[in-house]
């Protein structure tokens, strides 16, 4: 892992993990949400 001083495009890494785990945590929750999104349109007569 590269130290807390090192930089890649111009922003540190410490900034660029935080920002992967922000990216999963919201690609985790849409799964969740698409979910319910195609509960509810099955709900509604509009499922697969």
């Amino acid at each position: 892992m590269l130290g807390d001083g090192w930089k890649i495009g111009g922003m540190k890494m410490d900034k660029m993990a935080e920002l992967t785990q922000t990216l999963y945590r919201q690609m985790a929750e849409s799964e969740t949400l698409d979910g319910v999104i195609k509960q509810n349109l099955a709900g509604l007569g509009y499922g697969e």
